[in-house]
């Protein structure tokens, strides 16, 4: 897995808790409950099972309010499958997916009211855009920073949330 790749997961480790706060003044907390990498076919015999060792990382992620029953959860992960190709996360942030295309990252300058720090490459998943909410989930967009992670994100009701401790 190339630097370029890791950086992606590199913002957190297991524990971290991450504190937003909405535009209704609204309190979410979000916390790292497990971060892992990872080798699959660890025990590889090229000559039985094939020559293809992916390289992975893991992040769990739980806020502290379950928006939805389905995916209370969050979750990172980056699985290096080709060693030619350049891989992009995958991302499951409570219900909104983004699945691994690189062609389909959008960057976006993202200005938080809450602390006034500026991103200029912020790293936007929106559904209908380049990511899916499956329906009618919680979860409208995200922002994600290769330095801080999980920076904003929107609800379908319009409720935007901004992290506060990064």
């Amino acid at each position: 897995m190339t630097k370029n790749e890791k950086e992606w997961l590199n913002p957190y480790k297991k524990g971290d808790i991450l504190i937003f706060k909405s535009n209704l003044g609204s309190i979410d907390t979000v916390k790292v409950i497990d971060k892992t990498e990872f080798i699959t076919n660890e025990n590889c015999q090229w000559l039985t099972i094939g020559d293809t060792q992916n390289q992975g990382i893991n992040i769990d992620l739980k806020p502290n309010i379950c928006h939805n029953k389905f995916y209370c959860k969050g979750e990172v992960s980056i699985i290096k499958s080709n060693v030619d190709d350049e891989t992009a996360p995958f991302f499951r942030i409570f219900g909104l997916e983004f699945s691994k295309n690189v062609d389909r990252l959008i960057k976006r300058k993202v200005v938080l009211s809450t602390t006034g720090k500026v991103y200029k490459s912020a790293y936007l998943f929106q559904d209908k855009i380049n990511a899916d909410n499956s329906g009618n989930n919680y979860m409208k967009t995200f922002f994600w920073d290769k330095i801080d992670g999980l920076i904003k994100y929107e609800s379908n009701d319009g409720e935007i949330f901004e992290v506060t401790n990064r």
